[in-house]
């Protein structure tokens, strides 16, 4: 089995899926949604982006996204 290094989690506000930050698919900690019932990935939501994802935020009422990358030793907001 291959190792997978884990960085940032938030839950979504259903109670059933997380966003977490990992590296199981490339080199770089891409943000993943993850099905809390089976634990698998649903969906990779930044595979267009070569940074690693390493802050994450949801709001707990509309259900928004915001995270940041670590972008060549930049923090951007997406």
């Amino acid at each position: 089995p291959a190792k997978v290094a884990f960085g940032e989690l938030a839950f979504a506000p259903d109670g059933k899926t997380a966003y977490v930050a990992c590296d199981a698919k490339s080199e770089f900690q891409e943000l993943a949604v993850v099905d809390l019932a089976t634990f698998e990935y649903k969906s990779w939501l930044t595979s267009d982006i070569p940074w690693n994802i390493d802050g994450i935020e949801v709001d707990e009422k509309s259900g928004s996204l915001a995270f940041t990358t670590n972008s060549d030793g930049a923090s951007d907001l997406y």
